[in-house]
C-alpha cells in the first residue's frame, strides 16, 4: 500500500510539472516595447469620450488578458496614458527563436500574427501563419516584444516528393503517437499546410512543416487525416492596388498659430478642455495650436501618437488634447513663474 501511495504521489507531481506553465500564477505576463510597431488603441477620457489613437515607435507595456477581450496597454511617450486594444490586435512578436512547451512548435524571431492571453507568467498564443492557425501555443512571456525584430534570412524550400496536406480544415497534432500533449491546427484551405511525413507508428504518422524563416511545426497526426499534397500552383495572384496619396497635417483657422512648445511636466491633457486622458512628460517639444488671447492651447502634434482617422499612416495630427495656456512655454517665452491653475474656466475659441 505504501508503495502504491508513493507511486501515486510521483504521478501527481509529474502531472503538475507538465501543466505548470499554464497554471503558474506567481507572476503576471506583461510584454514591453521601447519603440513599438504601429497599432490602434482606445483611451477612455475620465467621465468623457473614448478616443481612438494610433501609436508607433513609442514605449509601451501590454498586459494580455486571461480570456479573449481587451488588453490593457500603458503608453509612455511624450504623453503618458492608459489605453486598451483588442487582445488579437496588439503587435506581439518573438524577440528570438522560441520553442513552445509542447515541443511541437518553434517560432522564428519577428513572426507576426500572435493573439496572446496570459497564463500566469506564460503566454498562450494563437499564431496565424498565412492560411494556417496554431491554437493555444504556450510560450515564455519574456520571449515576446512589441518592437520590430530583425527577421532571419529566408531559406529555400524545394518541393518534397513525400508531401501531404490535411484532408480537412482542422488537424490535431500530438507529441506522441496517440498520446501526450495536443495542438489543434486550423487551415483556411488544406493546401495551405504542406507536411512531410518522417515516421509511421500504426495508425499514426509523424509529420513536420517548415516555413522559410525557420518556424517549424512537428508532431504526430492520424494518417487517415492526411491526403497526398496537390501540385503547387505557379500562377501569380492579383497585384495589390497602388497606394493612394494621403497626408494629414495640423491646419490653421483664422487668428490661429502653430508653434513648437514645451508643456510643463505633469500637466493633465483633456478632451474638449474638460475630460482628463493623459499626462505630459518632461522635456519633449510638442506642436501646439493656439490663439494668443485664449486661455487654452491645443496639442496637435506628438511624436508617435496620432488620432485614428483619415490616412492614419501618414498623419501627424492629434485631436482633443487641450492644456491650460499657463502650462505652455511658447518660443521666446520664459517658463511660467507659477504653476497653472488646476482647472481654469473653459474657453470657447471660435
Amino acid at each position: 500500500m505504501g508503495e502504491l501511495r508513493r507511486t501515486a504521489a510521483s504521478l501527481a507531481v509529474a502531472a503538475w510539472a507538465w501543466s505548470a506553465p499554464a497554471l503558474a500564477k506567481d507572476k503576471t505576463c506583461v510584454v514591453e516595447g521601447r519603440a513599438v510597431e504601429p497599432f490602434t488603441v482606445e483611451v477612455a477620457a475620465r467621465r468623457g469620450p473614448v478616443l481612438k489613437l494610433r501609436v508607433e515607435k513609442v514605449a509601451a507595456v501590454a498586459h494580455p488578458p486571461e480570456e479573449p477581450g481587451p488588453a490593457r496597454v500603458e503608453i509612455h511617450g511624450a504623453l503618458d496614458f492608459e489605453a486598451s486594444a483588442p487582445w488579437d490586435q496588439v503587435p506581439y512578436t518573438p524577440s528570438r527563436f522560441v520553442d513552445a512547451t509542447n515541443g511541437m512548435v518553434r517560432l522564428a524571431p519577428g513572426v507576426e500574427g500572435l493573439a496572446v492571453r496570459a497564463r500566469g507568467k506564460w503566454a498562450e498564443a494563437d499564431v496565424t501563419l498565412g492560411g494556417v492557425r496554431l491554437r493555444g501555443v504556450i510560450l515564455p512571456c519574456d520571449a515576446l516584444t512589441l518592437d520590430a525584430v530583425a527577421r532571419p534570412e529566408l531559406e529555400s524550400a524545394p518541393r518534397d516528393e513525400n508531401a501531404w496536406n490535411p484532408s480537412g480544415k482542422l488537424l490535431r497534432f500530438r507529441s506522441g503517437p496517440g498520446s501526450g500533449a495536443t495542438l489543434d491546427v486550423e487551415v483556411a484551405a488544406p493546401a495551405d499546410l504542406e507536411l512531410r511525413r518522417t515516421e509511421k507508428s500504426g495508425a499514426w504518422a509523424r509529420v513536420s512543416s517548415h516555413w522559410l524563416d525557420g518556424t517549424t511545426l512537428t508532431g504526430w497526426v492520424k494518417q487517415s487525416d492526411l491526403t497526398r499534397a496537390s501540385p503547387r500552383a505557379n500562377e501569380l495572384g492579383d497585384l495589390p492596388p497602388a497606394p493612394q496619396p494621403c497626408k494629414r497635417e495640423p491646419e490653421l483657422g483664422p487668428g490661429m498659430k502653430l508653434a513648437q512648445a514645451i508643456v510643463a511636466a505633469g500637466t493633465l491633457v483633456k478632451a474638449d478642455r474638460l475630460f482628463e486622458w493623459a499626462t505630459v512628460r518632461a522635456g519633449d517639444k510638442l506642436t501646439v495650436r493656439y490663439r494668443p488671447q485664449d486661455s487654452w492651447v491645443e496639442i496637435v502634434g506628438v511624436a508617435g501618437i496620432t488620432t485614428l482617422g483619415e490616412c492614419p499612416e501618414h498623419s501627424t495630427v492629434l485631436d482633443e488634447a487641450w492644456v491650460p495656456r499657463g502650462a505652455v512655454q511658447l518660443p521666446s517665452e520664459a517658463p511660467p513663474a507659477n504653476p497653472p491653475p488646476a482647472n481654469p474656466a473653459p474657453a470657447n475659441p471660435k
